[in-house]
């Protein structure tokens, strides 16, 4: 991770592929990494905080329950990107479980890094928060490379391959 200035940022020197950065200000990564970013954000985040077409690539459409994911032509198994992501915010397991396998289906990604905060996991006692994490895993086609669930930071870290 890299320092920012204000809080880490996953280091992602070292990814080869289109990176997606899904509702992470992927502008900012963009400019520390010097790399070209499809930034996607959503519909509502974009109106709320007025953010600029500078800030973003497409939009995901979350107007509704259903998430409507934006077609991003001429990509190859891209890195996927969601960074303490408000996508993945005050859901639960299985809902969490479910965008990661929409994401797969849209976009193929050879790797997805998720981190998020552990405080804006819908599932109330650690006991059922770790049993459930449990139940995220297998994703279809995905080995899981890194887990990190700590409690000290309240962050949670997820790599998933693809496997070939």
């Amino acid at each position: 991770m890299m320092q920012d200035g204000r809080e880490s940022l996953i280091d992602i020197t070292q990814e080869t592929h289109d990176i997606i950065a899904i509702d992470c200000c992927g502008w900012h990564y963009g400019q520390v990494f010097q790399k070209k970013i499809i930034m996607l954000e959503t519909l509502l985040n974009a109106k709320y905080f007025k953010l600029g077409p500078e800030c973003f690539t497409k939009l995901i459409d979350d107007q509704s329950d259903t998430l409507v994911w934006p077609k991003i032509p001429n990509i190859s198994h891209p890195v996927v990107l969601l960074d303490r992501s408000n996508i993945l915010r005050y859901r639960t397991m299985p809902e969490l479980k479910s965008v990661i396998q929409d994401i797969v289906a849209c976009y193929a990604p050879s790797k997805i890094i998720i981190r998020g905060r552990l405080a804006v996991i819908d599932d109330s006692r650690l006991g059922d928060r770790l049993h459930t994490w449990f139940d995220f895993f297998p994703i279809d086609n995905y080995i899981t490379v890194k887990f990190l669930y700590d409690t000290t930071t309240m962050i949670y870290v997820v790599d998933l391959k693809r496997l070939v």
